[in-house]
């Protein structure tokens, strides 16, 4: 009951700013963001039932000791300073806010909720610009030749030969691919297991292709919010 009083207070507060300041509409309404200032917004997610502020200022404060921690975890002792570009999605899931970090020194893209208490990250290879969901950690998607039988292609993925590289290699025949679960030591880093992938010197000319497993955002529309600087640590 508090949490949908705070909503309906945050909602109203954000209705009367439209008669004010232009009130962006996304996704069908399911989602309104008003501008405040030079990076600094309102949000009100009708789906999810969430009302927030987003600035550069709670950013600092609140979301980068979180993604400091999140980076840890995934293996960064140290991580330098990059610049980002900060999206609102929304969709008939919700909210969502995602950051492109395409300029770091291992590109990638953070997700979170408009509370900022935790985040996922997800390795963002191509570095593009733009809103971006990022690909699964440790997972290739491995498309051998089409004279190639996808069963015998996935055991072969499972020898001894590449235990440094695959955790694990499944078939999926209707598919015409093989899913590979990549070692731990490849976090963050499946763009040098695909190459290897690629210049094997025996499986390299059997491969079709080698594609990262994309994260699928529910489909929904977004906005740039602002760009800023993350400090590193």
């Amino acid at each position: 009951m508090r949490s949908l009083l705070i909503f309906a207070v945050a909602f109203a507060s954000v209705q009367a700013h439209a008669q004010l300041k232009q009130v962006i509409e996304l996704d069908s309404g399911a989602c309104w963001a008003s501008e405040e200032g030079a990076g600094a917004w309102k949000i009100a997610s009708f789906n999810d039932g969430a009302a927030f502020p987003i600035d550069r200022f709670r950013l600092e404060r609140e979301f980068f000791p979180v993604l400091e921690r999140q980076l840890r975890d995934q293996g960064f002792d140290t991580f330098g300073a990059a610049g980002f570009q900060a999206h609102l999605y929304c969709s008939s899931a919700g909210h969502g806010l995602i950051f492109n970090f395409g300029g770091a020194e291992r590109p990638f893209c953070a997700h979170a909720s408009g509370a900022l208490d935790e985040t996922s990250v997800y390795p963002h290879f191509d570095g593009g610009e733009g809103e971006c969901s990022g690909v699964e950690p440790l997972s290739l998607l491995v498309t051998p030749k089409p004279t190639e039988d996808v069963a015998h292609f996935a055991l072969a993925l499972r020898g001894p030969e590449h235990e440094g590289l695959v955790v694990d290699a499944r078939a999926l025949p209707l598919a015409g691919l093989v899913a590979v679960t990549l070692r731990a030591e490849y976090r963050f880093r499946e763009d040098e297991a695909r190459d290897q992938l690629l210049r094997d010197a025996v499986l390299g000319p059997r491969i079709e292709s080698v594609d990262y497993n994309s994260v699928h955002l529910v489909s929904g529309s977004s906005r740039f919010l602002f760009d800023g600087e993350y400090g590193g640590y």
